[in-house]
């Protein structure tokens, strides 16, 4: 597979059949949230998280060493912090870059 170092070209990997096995394995290998075993806490993990971002270095996307198993709101917390989101004021979401409020806006 050649993969692409572009938005439609990591959702491709995603699906493909390479990065579900992989997947899988890696959630067998360790079911707890890795993140949450560091707070004493005990969260089935649903997520297989990149530790170096596909995006940032494509050739370590099926790099076992590079992967740890997330639980659904740990992985979210770490993507939302990558992309700049984060928690700065109770109730209002905002983005650290733009200093944009999304809690303004409707889906």
């Amino acid at each position: 597979m050649i993969f692409q170092n572009t938005y439609l070209g990591r959702q491709k990997f995603y699906q493909s059949a390479e990065w579900q096995k992989v997947r899988i394995i890696k959630l067998e290998q360790n079911p707890i949230c890795e993140e949450c075993i560091k707070k004493d806490q005990v969260v089935a993990a649903q997520a297989v998280d990149h530790m170096v971002s596909i995006k940032h270095n494509p050739f370590m996307r099926l790099v076992m060493s590079n992967l740890r198993s997330l639980c659904h709101s740990c992985h979210s917390k770490k993507t939302a912090n990558e992309q700049g989101w984060s928690k700065e004021v109770i109730g209002r979401l905002q983005n650290a870059k733009w200093k944009i409020d999304v809690t303004k806006f409707k889906r």
